[in-house]
């Protein structure tokens, strides 16, 4: 019995949470197909904003949404760092997820598009040259740190392309 009624008491967020990723996710379907525009002229408020968002679909993610929310992550890397730093500085965990799974999540063409390569790698060396200047300028040691990490990480992939 006892079991049943925590069961009742946890039942009620669990939906909430389950509603709140589908609304995300609704959100990020109508949103991406303009997202790389909106990134590039947002202002740091928006940014964090969308951050918000695409952190929330990051920490919920499978394999195809990381590799989906992932990218408009770097893109924000590249506009305004300190949004992602301090997101992600409270998800540590996820943020090493994020580091980590950048490779394939990003920086892989699965298409085998050469185009689609040299925007890939513009992007990679935009987003090592955003962290670099972040990290020296951070006045929070440890979120320099998340961009160091980033960078250093960026610095060691090459840009690939699948067949």
């Amino acid at each position: 019995m006892k079991y049943f009624i925590i069961l009742l008491f946890l039942l009620p967020k669990s939906f909430a949470y389950g509603d709140d990723l589908n609304e995300r996710i609704i959100w990020f379907n109508e949103a991406q197909w303009g997202l790389s525009a909106e990134i590039e002229t947002a202002k740091y408020e928006k940014l964090e904003e969308l951050m918000g968002k695409l952190g929330q679909l990051w920490l919920r993610r499978d394999g195809a949404l990381g590799s989906e929310v992932a990218p408009f992550i770097t893109k924000i890397v590249t506009k305004e760092p300190n949004a992602v730093f301090v997101w992600f500085k409270q998800h540590p965990k996820d943020y090493s997820a994020f580091v980590e799974d950048i490779q394939y999540s990003v920086f892989t063409d699965y298409n085998g598009d050469k185009e689609e390569v040299k925007k890939l790698e513009q992007l990679r060396i935009k987003t090592i040259s955003a962290c670099r200047s972040f990290a020296l300028t951070s006045e929070s040691k440890e979120i320099g740190e998340l961009a160091k990490s980033l960078e250093s990480k960026l610095s060691s992939i090459v840009v690939r392309a699948i067949d």
